[in-house]
Order: structure tokens, then C-alpha cells, then sequence
């Protein structure tokens, strides 16, 4: 698996769109840009938020109801908020309000349901045979606009006719309305794909979310409104799966991978966020 980019260490980029018709501030234009999400994981977890400000000369304030969200780190042209919260959980409306110099924005969204995968049992790790589809389901979340799908796998084949060992990775990161998904083996294994390297297993994991608020494409204006612009979600969690392609030569224990979730919900909001971006910059081109 890539390894991932520590969020702690990026460098924001600040965002404007001059080409796009967005909520307007006071004198006509939205004057700071604001990016953010608020997530339900479990019961027994607090509820995270993040929140990233670009285009104000000084620290704003984020509030999440009546909660204020941690300021954590100021770079050239924005700032980063970050924080857990006992008093949100899942289907509860949630009101942003980020307050700067520049003025006041804000945008309101619900956190969809608690829901679950429901195929493969996410409690087993899956093997996934060669040359074969991978499907998941899973159940309907209440208040969700869609669902985000990421998936990955990784490992090491004999290509057909022998050879040296060549390595092959997938990423899929797809938006779906409907409550499941498959994988064709076209894209999972090379038209070259003979037998996994000796002595190797492939490994990989899927996961499900779902998102209430707008999708990022272009033309989209985002739900905040007031004198900023952007982008405001309510996300659930609903688990993921361990994947292994497995070598009949291995002992593999069949130990499920274990993934740091924080660092990977991090990982994909900074994704996010930079997906806005490049969509933005195509369109003030």
C-alpha cells in the first residue's frame, strides 16, 4: 500500500474562483473559502471534524452548533482545524460557522445514519480469487446524498510465459447512489496475469462512506454561503474489509492488516480538498 501523506504537513494553496458564481458577501463576490467535514465513526467514538479556511489575513473562529473547533496549524494562506466532539453524533443537523475579518459563513448539513457493509462479512478478511470480481453491499444510510467507495490492492505476478516478477497496484475512489459495487477482474488483474509470486500474498481493503452535501465536479457552487464559499459534508463511516490474494505456497496466518483510520480519513479530506482545487483552477482558467 502507497504510503500516505501526513496531513499535519501540507502546505495549503489559497482558492479563488473569479469565473464561478458563488454565495455572495457583502460586496457582491465571496471573499475566503472554507472546506470541511464532520464524521461519525462509531458509538463509542467522538465525532471528528475538520475544517480548512483559505484567504483571510487573520485566524478565523469555526463553530460546529455551539461548539468551537480547535485551531491547530497556520500556514501562509490558511488555516486548519481539527477537532473530536461528544455532542454531535450521527443524524444530528450540523450548522458551520466560520467568523473572520472578512466576515461570516456558514452552511448547515445533516450526519448520515449509522449503517454497515453487509457483503463480504467485514469481520473475516476476504480472499479474493484470481481472476475473479470483487462485489460489496451494504445497507441504506438515512440522510445520505451518496456514498464514497475507495478500494486498493496491491501485489507481485508471474506474467504469462514466465519471467520476472512485476508489480501491479489498483485504486479505485468512486461515488455511487446505490448501495453496492463490483469490480470487474479486467481492471483488478493484468491481461499478463498468470500465478502470484512465490512466497508472496497480494493485500489490500475497502471502505464505504456516506456523505450528505454536494458533490465536488465542476460547476458546483458548494453549500456554504454568506461572505466565504465552499464546501460543508456530514459523513458516516460504515467499515471496511481486508482483502488478500493468497499464495498456496505461503503460511500466511491470515491476519487482518490494521489500518490507521485517523490518518486515513486525514489523508482523504486533504484529498478532497485538493480535488476542489484543481477543479477551481480549471475553471478560473
Amino acid at each position: 500500500m502507497k504510503k500516505g501523506i501526513l496531513f499535519c504537513c501540507f502546505c495549503l494553496v489559497a482558492i479563488s474562483i473569479p469565473g464561478c458564481e458563488g454565495p455572495a458577501g457583502s460586496a457582491g463576490q465571496p471573499k475566503f473559502s472554507v472546506f470541511g467535514e464532520v464524521e461519525f465513526t462509531a458509538d463509542t467514538l467522538p465525532t471528528n471534524a475538520r475544517v480548512i479556511v483559505s484567504n483571510l489575513s487573520s485566524i478565523p473562529t469555526v463553530k460546529l452548533n455551539q461548539s468551537f473547533i480547535k485551531f491547530r496549524s497556520l500556514y501562509s494562506e490558511g488555516s486548519y482545524y481539527w477537532d473530536t466532539l461528544r455532542t454531535i453524533t450521527k443524524g444530528d443537523e450540523v450548522q458551520l460557522t466560520v467568523s473572520g475579518d472578512q466576515g461570516v459563513a456558514g452552511a448547515v448539513v445533516r450526519i448520515p445514519q449509522q449503517f454497515r457493509i453487509q457483503s463480504p462479512n467485514p469481520d473475516s478478511i476476504f480472499i479474493l480469487p484470481p481472476h475473479s470480481n470483487f462485489t460489496a453491499s451494504w445497507t441504506a444510510s438515512g440522510f445520505s446524498d451518496y456514498y464514497n467507495a475507495y478500494f486498493n490492492l496491491w501485489y507481485s505476478y508471474i506474467p504469462i510465459g514466465g519471467g520476472s516478477s512485476k508489480y501491479f497496484e489498483i485504486e479505485v475512489d468512486t461515488i455511487l447512489s446505490t448501495t453496492s459495487i463490483t469490480i470487474p477482474a479486467a481492471r483488478l488483474f493484468p491481461a499478463d496475469f498468470d500465478s502470484l509470486e512465490i512466497w508472496s500474498n497480494g493485500y489490500g481493503y475497502f471502505q464505504i462512506e456516506a456523505f450528505n452535501g454536494p458533490r465536488i465536479e465542476v460547476g458546483a457552487r458548494g453549500n456554504v454561503t454568506g461572505d466565504g464559499m465552499g464546501f460543508f459534508f456530514g459523513k458516516s463511516d460504515g467499515g471496511y474489509i481486508n482483502i488478500r490474494l493468497r499464495n498456496s505456497a505461503t503460511t500466511d496466518s491470515g491476519t487482518k492488516l490494521k489500518y490507521d483510520l485517523k490518518r486515513e480519513q486525514s489523508e482523504k479530506f486533504y484529498k478532497k480538498f485538493l480535488e476542489w482545487q484543481k477543479i477551481s483552477n480549471r475553471i478560473s482558467e
